[in-house]
């Protein structure tokens, strides 16, 4: 339970949000596989240290987990970002979502009798010390033998119960105890368009950096740890411009040359041929 808060707000008609069947559409899975991941990672930042953060997820073990063939996640978790759901591990517009803290009253009818006896009791006697224990929680914060506050962690689980643990290790913190994205997600994207352009120079030049664009890069960096290395990447491009194919030098008749662009190569099963070696005309070890 994070900041002693063990719930979290699923608000009416998420099931049937048209983005939610956008994504999923746009992922190519079903929509229960997106409403899956999005429950998952809401659970998953309601119980971080930092609320609404779900940091560095294991992919590959969320897919196992709901049956899901091999990178669909990924894919789900890229719409997602395409679409303004998520951003760099987090939910979007999380804290105008979700509560800052849990209410320890039951019912609303519970509140307002609580509130009445309050009222009762200041119109007969002066305030003391004790009339606290009548106070609601919107009207005082100090009464609460536990304070709730989002900001606090009072009860701390072991998340390894959960399986969260094991899905996606938590973010560093700095010497004040604060949570700090963790290094995975500082993708150097700007380096590594200039990259592509110098290492394969036949290749479509990159005019607009989209939102699309940038989050399939930041995909595929996120991956694997290898990749997130610059000289990952340029190994990569490196070995991209040995293929006659990705280069347009295969010429077919009456076909135009392939002309690659860096947006076509980043796209997850693309990607994947590549490094298999689909578009080399003599199998090579794959360094990169």
């Amino acid at each position: 339970m994070a900041g002693g808060i063990d719930w979290f707000r699923w608000h009416h008609g998420s099931v049937t949000d048209p983005k939610f069947q956008l994504v999923a559409r746009k992922a190519g899975v079903g929509l229960p596989d997106v409403i899956a991941v999005w429950a998952f990672v809401l659970e998953k930042a309601s119980a971080s240290e930092e609320r609404g953060s779900f940091g560095d997820l294991d992919h590959e073990a969320i897919d196992c987990l709901f049956g899901m063939d091999d990178g669909k996640t990924l894919a789900i978790l890229e719409q997602m970002e395409i679409r303004g759901l998520v951003a760099d591990g987090c939910i979007c517009a999380w804290d105008k979502r979700q509560p800052k803290r849990e209410r320890e009253d039951d019912t609303a009818a519970e509140r307002k009798r609580r509130q009445r006896e309050r009222d009762a009791n200041q119109s007969h006697d002066t305030p003391t010390a004790t009339d606290d224990s009548h106070v609601t929680p919107c009207h005082a914060t100090s009464h609460q033998k536990t304070p709730r506050g989002e900001e606090r962690r009072e009860e701390k689980e072991d998340m390894a119960k959960t399986g969260c643990a094991v899905l996606s290790p938590s973010s560093p913190a700095d010497a004040n105890g604060v949570q700090t994205s963790p290094l995975v997600d500082e993708c150097p994207q700007q380096a590594i368009v200039s990259l592509f352009h110098e290492c394969v120079p036949t290749a479509r030049r990159v005019r607009d950096w989209t939102p699309s664009r940038a989050a399939l890069l930041r995909g595929r960096w996120r991956e694997d740890r290898k990749r997130q290395n610059i000289d990952w990447w340029r190994r990569f491009f490196s070995y991209v411009n040995q293929s006659p194919f990705l280069t347009g030098k295969s010429v077919t008749p009456g076909r135009r040359p392939f002309e690659l662009g860096l947006e076509w190569l980043l796209k997850p099963e693309n990607f994947a041929k590549v490094r298999e070696g689909a578009y080399h005309e003599q199998e090579q070890e794959v360094t990169a």
